[in-house]
């Protein structure tokens, strides 16, 4: 059981690193984030030792992170001391609220080996949906209310991705402004002497077949020479 002042914190500590979102194939949890794992151990032993940390490996130089997860019976009962100090998450918290009333009212009619019925399917799907609009991140595609969706599309002929940046989709923005476009990898084949385009700068050759045509030319004498090895070794043993 926390205390006022404890579930006021923890409250302040799910608004700023913490996260309520689904679990599973049909479940909760609430999950708290930081690079300090005495603080997450400190919020575990005031939940009654509830809960797992877990520890996340750093890339190259960053430091490991942990996390602290509660599962949906015990995201319920933290949840329900701290919802009156919550700030952020309190529309996340009301939707698992909402989640644990469903599985309660249908706990009777659903069980081990019985087939999920609709309704409850359905009412699962809609609380995930809005969960899933409210942890959302990043810019919206319509930033102000009442301007439609842009429909503009790329001005490549025969592309029709949407518009991402110079009058390109995402992908050929990337090909042609950000990498420079195909013009820097144009040349002549190694073997065939044909002009392609390459994808690689250090490419050579414009096909698979050129390149086993490059390979044999640079080893045809070791063929040359095994094969006429196997042929010495062949006389010798039918040799009477």
């Amino acid at each position: 059981m926390l205390t006022s002042e404890q579930a006021a914190y923890l409250a302040g500590a799910i608004d700023g690193e913490g996260c309520i979102t689904t679990s599973g194939a049909r479940g909760m949890r609430v999950q708290i984030a930081n690079t300090n794992r005495a603080w997450l151990e400190e919020l575990q032993r005031w939940c009654g030792g509830d809960g797992s940390i877990a520890e996340h490996r750093g890339r190259f130089n960053k430091r490991p992170s942990y996390s602290f997860v509660l599962t949906t019976r015990q995201s319920q009962e933290v949840l329900q001391q701290c919802a009156p100090y919550l700030i952020l998450k309190r529309q996340q918290a009301m939707l698992l609220f909402e989640w644990v009333e469903l599985r309660v009212k249908w706990a009777g009619v659903m069980g081990k080996g019985r087939p999920v019925h609709p309704q409850f399917r359905d009412g699962y799907a809609l609380i995930v949906a809005r969960l899933r609009d409210l942890n959302k991140r990043g810019v919206h595609g319509q930033p102000y209310p009442g301007v439609p969706k842009s429909t503009r599309t790329c001005s490549l002929e025969g592309c029709t991705r949407l518009h991402h940046s110079n009058g390109y989709c995402k992908q050929h923005h990337k090909k042609f402004i950000e990498r420079g476009g195909p013009k820097w990898h144009e040349r002549n084949c190694g073997h065939c002497g044909k002009p392609f385009v390459a994808k690689r700068s250090d490419a050579r050759v414009c096909s698979r077949e050129c390149s086993y045509g490059v390979y044999y030319a640079s080893h045809k004498q070791s063929y040359l020479d095994r094969a006429k090895a196997q042929r010495e070794r062949k006389k010798i043993v039918a040799a009477p």
